[in-house]
């Protein structure tokens, strides 16, 4: 995922359900079409630039756009250079930074400082929701920013006052950040948002990000307010973590014939595996297997063994069974007693 959508979606050029049915190179072309008709740059300009200096050139102008400091028409008539450089005077102003630490920072760098980054993003989400603009959030302090955001959630959610102030910064900022999002993108109108609560509007997101990147519910469910917008606006690119290859052996010692079931998940979707069998009683050498992983990386295999008599006072290492994927190269083992498949005398 890029974080050109996000810029698609904070500049309106693009809904939230738009996006989704977009590929990825479709919504770069569309920024690059955007841009261009934005400022006065040519379209080669904008195809040179990789994904993150694109989506970063974007956001730039959709911040100086979307908190009033440069209107469409004056934006047009500048080139992407300029733009920057104007970020960097506001960005001046509003965090007292010194000039060669700002034009040290990249285009995305500086438009997340001035949602707020390193400070709170309170800022950032007042501005987003158009709640405060950008000279007024100036001249605020924390204090203000903060009892302004709890006034706002207060009058836009069905939950009290006091819900609000118990909540430290950031919660607060993930809260509405949250509410924004469903917002600016569509997704609920101030009516909708009005009538439920702050946890039913976290739900509504998980559903929203569910079908955007495919994570799954667990996955979702445990990532913060702040964390499912970054992931909307394609700048947190979350990867799910996997269970990792899984190897098990068992016996069924209820057939005339015992049988050692083997079997794995979680390993590479079709691809080929070696598998070797070790100190099965009373057989010479050890059993090899060459097999492959259905589409879902799994497989199951039975083997079955004629039952061996063994003295009661013969000790038995225990049978192994060992993988390798021929693909990852990944390699595991397990173990399984002998005794399903001896006889005692």
């Amino acid at each position: 995922m890029s974080s050109i959508r996000g810029v698609l979606l904070a500049g309106k050029f693009r809904s939230q359900h738009d996006l989704n049915g977009m590929s990825n190179e479709d919504q770069r072309n569309t920024l690059i079409v955007e841009l261009t008709g934005r400022t006065n740059q040519p379209v080669g300009h904008f195809q040179a630039m990789n994904d993150d200096v694109l989506a970063g050139t974007g956001a730039l102008l959709v911040f100086l756009r979307e908190a009033g400091i440069r209107n469409d028409q004056a934006l047009k008539s500048i080139s992407d250079d300029d733009q920057r450089n104007i970020m960097i005077v506001e960005m001046a102003a509003q965090t007292k930074l010194a000039g060669p630490a700002l034009q040290g920072m990249s285009n995305m760098d500086l438009v997340l400082l001035g949602l707020g980054k390193g400070a709170s993003f309170i800022r950032g989400v007042l501005l987003a929701g158009k709640f405060r603009s950008h000279r007024d959030l100036n001249a605020m302090s924390h204090e203000d920013q903060r009892n302004t955001l709890i006034v706002e959630l207060t009058g836009r959610t069905n939950q009290p006052v006091g819900h609000f102030q118990a909540m430290n910064d950031d919660v607060l900022a993930g809260t509405g950040a949250l509410l924004v999002f469903l917002r600016e993108a569509g997704i609920r109108n101030d009516q909708a948002l009005k009538s439920i609560s702050d946890d039913d509007q976290r739900n509504i997101m998980i559903v929203e990000m569910a079908a955007q990147t495919r994570l799954s519910g667990p996955v979702l469910q445990g990532m913060s307010n702040m964390d499912l917008v970054l992931e909307g606006l394609g700048l947190n690119r979350v990867k799910e973590i996997k269970p990792g290859p899984k190897l098990t052996a068992r016996s069924n010692n209820f057939q005339i014939r015992p049988e050692l079931e083997i079997a794995g998940t979680n390993f590479t979707p079709n691809g080929g595996f070696h598998l070797t069998i070790s100190n099965v009683p009373r057989k010479t050498g050890d059993i090899f297997r060459a097999h492959s992983f259905d589409n879902a990386g799994a497989f199951t295999i039975i083997e079955s063994f004629d039952i061996a008599q063994v003295s009661a006072d013969v000790s038995l290492p225990n049978i192994i069974v060992a993988i390798r994927d021929d693909v990852s190269g990944f390699f595991a083992t397990t173990e399984v007693s002998p005794d399903p498949f001896v006889v005692r005398f």
